[in-house]
């Protein structure tokens, strides 16, 4: 790795849906060769009243649904690598870790695909709290690093 690109520590708590106001816009270009990649860790917790949330970590214009949690989740952590194989695909893969201390059950979801962002254009990196039924859900960091091949 390059080392981190990108580290925000600053809390960002959501009650409703919509985007954390932690993102990052990797700037046109930053992955010229196929082969760079970006991988970004988000980490965070649910206080408040019990309740199911849904995270979905994007680059660009696309997304991937992280998975309800279970009611009594109180940590969770995101990470997320992307891989240029062209100027305008990449590869990716994700996991989410969703920890339940009332209950000791620990709940993974993991996914893979392709994605189609333009590199030679700013790519918006972000977090979005896509489902929420009760609590607060807060993302208390977020680190980016870009890797090279």
């Amino acid at each position: 790795y390059g080392g981190a690109f990108n580290v925000n520590p600053t809390d960002s708590a959501r009650t409703t849906t919509g985007d954390f106001a932690q993102t990052y816009t990797l700037p046109a270009g930053t992955l010229a060769r196929d082969g760079q990649h970006v991988h970004v860790g988000w980490y965070g917790s649910r206080t408040g009243a019990l309740g199911n949330f849904s995270l979905a970590p994007y680059f660009g214009s696309a997304t991937g649904a992280a998975g309800a949690t279970t009611n009594n989740l109180t940590f969770w952590i995101i990470e997320l690598w992307v891989i240029r194989t062209g100027a305008a695909t990449q590869d990716f893969a994700w996991k989410c870790l969703f920890n339940s201390d009332a209950t000791g059950i620990y709940t993974t979801a993991v996914a893979s695909g392709t994605l189609t962002e333009t590199l030679s254009s700013a790519v918006v990196i972000k977090l979005n709290l896509s489902v929420i039924s009760a609590g607060t859900v807060t993302q208390e960091g977020m680190i980016i690093r870009l890797g090279n091949y």
